[in-house]
């Protein structure tokens, strides 16, 4: 998905310092100031003690797959299938208002 973006903007992408798909340490490098990273839309919204600033970056107006997998044969715990109900409403909420 990042490497879309700079494409389309006529750049190569950067060299990067650091991969990974910790949130948390994304915030982490985040909060020292010495860092930039590219975090879902919902990073603002939702979920994160930092106070991030959104920098004007044009964007590609894209959705990607996104699903949840269950393993076969095996029953979902009241838990996940709370947070699955709750998950399918946010999306179809997002998907109303976009």
């Amino acid at each position: 998905m990042i490497g879309d973006v700079f494409p389309a903007a006529g750049l190569g992408p950067p060299r990067a310092h650091v991969v990974s798909f910790s949130i948390p340490l994304h915030q982490h490098l985040l909060a020292t100031g010495g860092f930039v990273t590219m975090l879902p839309m919902s990073m603002l919204h939702f979920g994160t003690h930092l106070s991030m600033k959104l920098l004007p970056v044009a964007t590609i107006d894209k959705s990607y797959p996104i699903g949840i997998i269950a393993l076969k044969n095996r029953t979902l715990a009241p838990f996940a299938q709370v947070f699955i109900g709750h998950a399918l409403k946010i999306a179809q909420s997002m998907t109303k208002s976009g």
